[in-house]
C-alpha cells in the first residue's frame, strides 16, 4: 500500500556515495526546511545535502503529471542546450512550497509509487554519480546532440545515472549552484563491442545537461514530455518502463541544507 504522504524521509551521511535508507520522519514538510548557519564552519568541508525521489506514475496519467509543472519555474533553468533538451522530449523544473503542495495531490490523487528515497551529503565542486536506472545488459542508447544530430552510444552493464555537481556561489551562503546532467560513469571498456557507436570510458550526455541557482527548501523535478514504449532513446531509458504495465518515472531533487 501505498503511503498517504507523498516522501518517506531518510537521511544518508556519507561523503563517498549512499547506503541504505533510514526512515527518520514521516511527514516532512518542506517548510520545515531551514538553511543552515553559515558561522562557526571554519575549517570544516562544504558540503550540501539534499534528497533525490525517484517516483512512478501510471503511463496513462502523464497528462495529469505534467500539470505540476503549471507551478514550476523553468526560465532559471540555464540549460545547456533549448533545442537538446527539448528534442530529447525532457522537462524540468524549480519548485517551491506551493509546487510542493500541488505535487503532494497529484501523487495522491493519481496513485504515484516513491521507488526509492536517498539522500545525500556531497562536497561542494566534486561531481556525484546518483542512479537513475540499471540498466541490465549493454545497449545503444540513442539521443540527441547540442548539434541536433542524432547519436546513439553503447552502455551497460551498470546505472544510468545523474551527475550531479554543486559549486559555491561568491557572496552568497544562502544559495549554490548545482549542475544536474544524465551520465554513464565509469564504463568498462574492455570487452569488445559489435556496435558501431562511440564506446568511450565515461558518457555524458550533456545536450540534456543544466545549472540552477538553489537553496534549501527549493527542489528540481526532472521527467518526460511523453511517455515514449519500446525505444532504446535516452527519454525512453531514463523516464518509461514496462513492468508489467506502461509507467513513467520522474525524478525529484530536494535541497535540504547548505553547509558554506
Amino acid at each position: 500500500m501505498i503511503s498517504k504522504f507523498f516522501f518517506p524521509a531518510v537521511l544518508l551521511l556519507s561523503m563517498a556515495g549512499c547506503h541504505e535508507p533510514e526512515p527518520i520522519w514521516e511527514e516532512m514538510k518542506i517548510t520545515d526546511l531551514k538553511p543552515a548557519s553559515g558561522s562557526g564552519n571554519s575549517g570544516k568541508l562544504k558540503t550540501v545535502s539534499f534528497d533525490v525521489h525517484k517516483i512512478e506514475f501510471a503511463a496513462g496519467q502523464l497528462e495529469n503529471l505534467n500539470k505540476i509543472y503549471e507551478d514550476l519555474q523553468s526560465s532559471v533553468i540555464l540549460l545547456n542546450s533549448p533545442a537538446g533538451f527539448k528534442k530529447n522530449l525532457f522537462r524540468a523544473g524549480l519548485g517551491r512550497e506551493k509546487a510542493w503542495r500541488r505535487l503532494n495531490r497529484i501523487y495522491t490523487e493519481f496513485g504515484g509509487e516513491v521507488i526509492s528515497s536517498l539522500s545525500y551529503l556531497i562536497n561542494l565542486d566534486q561531481p556525484n554519480y546518483i542512479p537513475a536506472t540499471f540498466m541490465d545488459s549493454q545497449k545503444d542508447v540513442f539521443y540527441y546532440s547540442s548539434e541536433d544530430n542524432l547519436k546513439g552510444v553503447t552502455i551497460g552493464r551498470g546505472n544510468l545515472s545523474f551527475q550531479i555537481t554543486a559549486s559555491q556561489i561568491p557572496d552568497t551562503k544562502s544559495f549554490c549552484r548545482l549542475s544536474v546532467v544524465p551520465a554513464f560513469p565509469q564504463r568498462n571498456s574492455g570487452n569488445p563491442s559489435v556496435s558501431e557507436f562511440d564506446i568511450s570510458d565515461d558518457v555524458i550526455f550533456s545536450s540534456v545537461g543544466f545549472h540552477i541557482r538553489i537553496s534549501p527548501g527549493d527542489f528540481i523535478l526532472i521527467g518526460p514530455r511523453e511517455y515514449i514504449p519500446h525505444q532504446y532513446t535516452l527519454p525512453a531509458v531514463l523516464f518509461c518502463s514496462q513492468k508489467p504495465e506502461p509507467v513513467v518515472r520522474i525524478f525529484l531533487i530536494l535541497c535540504k541544507q547548505i553547509n558554506l
